[in-house]
C-alpha cells in the first residue's frame, strides 16, 4: 500500500529520499537546533526503509513525509502519517456495544506537522 503523492494548489508531500539532506539539515536547525551530518543522514535512510518494508508487508504507509512548496520545489516542512487509536464509543456514547471495553476502537490514520508552511 503505497502512499499516492498528497497535493493541494500550494503544497505537495512527498517521500523523503537521501537528496534532501541539505534540506533535513536546515529544518532540523530551525526547529531542534544544530545536528550532526551523519545523523542527518542515517535519519533519512530510516523514512526510506520504512517505505519500501511497509509495501512489501502490505501495511499502511505510516511515517513521514516532505512537505514541499510547489512553486519553488523547496521543503518547508515534514509531516507524518501516524497511528492513532480512535474509542469512537466516546464520540457516540449512545451505542448499543459501549458497554464492550473497546468494542468500537479502531486504528486510523493522523497527521502531524513539523516544520512552518510558509
Amino acid at each position: 500500500m503505497r502512499l499516492p503523492l498528497l497535493e493541494s494548489e500550494r503544497l505537495l508531500i512527498r517521500p523523503f529520499t537521501l537528496d534532501d539532506l541539505e534540506a533535513k539539515q536546515r529544518l532540523d536547525l530551525a526547529v531542534w537546533g544544530e545536528t550532526p551530518l551523519e545523523t542527518q543522514r542515517a535519519w533519512l535512510q530510516w523514512p526510506a526503509a520504512g517505505y519500501e518494508q511497509f509495501t512489501r508487508l502490505g501495511q499502511p504507509p505510516y511515517g513521514d513525509r516532505a512537505l514541499v512548496l510547489k512553486a519553488t520545489g523547496e521543503i518547508i516542512g515534514a509531516v507524518g502519517l501516524v497511528p492513532a487509536w480512535i474509542p469512537w464509543d466516546v464520540l457516540m456514547p449512545s451505542s448499543p456495544t459501549r458497554a464492550a471495553a473497546n468494542a468500537l476502537c479502531s486504528p486510523e490514520m493522523g497527521l502531524f506537522v513539523l516544520g512552518g508552511a510558509s
